[in-house]
């Protein structure tokens, strides 16, 4: 069936409440433990469920357990402490059914694999800030966006350190201003 059509019907089931909150419930009680196993054996990984017991402090059984989707006793503090193994963030929040909708239309084994921290390149980068070409509120939220809160603060003290030091000389490399 093609993605058109499985959406199609899903929209059609979805217009009953009782079909809602299973499809809730089975996405949760499924998706978490697929997602576990994927996340332990993709390729940057390739852990065994007793190394990722050990690096969670949890039981190679347990892990187990938290793998089988018939298991459905999964609770936040385990998966925080999952998510710290994996070094990936945990996000639990409340959507809209058509994004549940989309994520699930979207759904494929690559989808479940999460880069590590270390792994993102998006952490990555070295933000360097010219203070001339942030002019726009439209530049400051592109560069906020690409860029952690450290990483512009960092940035934006060297940009207008460079900026008020130009031609000043008064200005030393302590940052304090000498008397002429």
């Amino acid at each position: 069936m093609n993605i058109v059509k499985r959406k199609e019907k899903l929209i059609s089931k979805l217009k009953n409440k009782k079909y809602r909150e299973a499809f809730v419930a089975e996405l949760i009680t499924t998706g978490i433990p697929f997602q576990i196993k994927a996340l332990r054996e993709q390729e940057q990984r390739k852990w065994t469920q007793k190394d990722l017991g050990d690096r969670c402090g949890i039981a190679q059984e347990t892990i187990s357990r938290l793998e089988d989707p018939n298991y459905g006793k999964l609770n936040l503090g385990t998966l925080n402490r999952l998510a710290s193994a994996f070094d990936v963030a945990l996000m639990v929040r409340f959507v809209p059914f058509s994004e549940l909708v989309e994520w699930e239309l979207n759904l494929s084994p690559k989808s479940l694999e999460i880069l590590s921290f270390e792994q993102e390149s998006y952490f990555k980068d070295k933000l360097e800030v010219d203070i001339s070409a942030v002019s726009t509120e439209q530049d400051q939220m592109a560069i906020v966006s690409k860029y952690t809160m450290e990483q512009l603060s960092d940035a934006l003290k060297d940009a207008v350190t460079k900026t008020a030091t130009a031609g000043n000389p008064y200005y030393v490399d302590s940052g304090r201003k000498l008397a002429a």
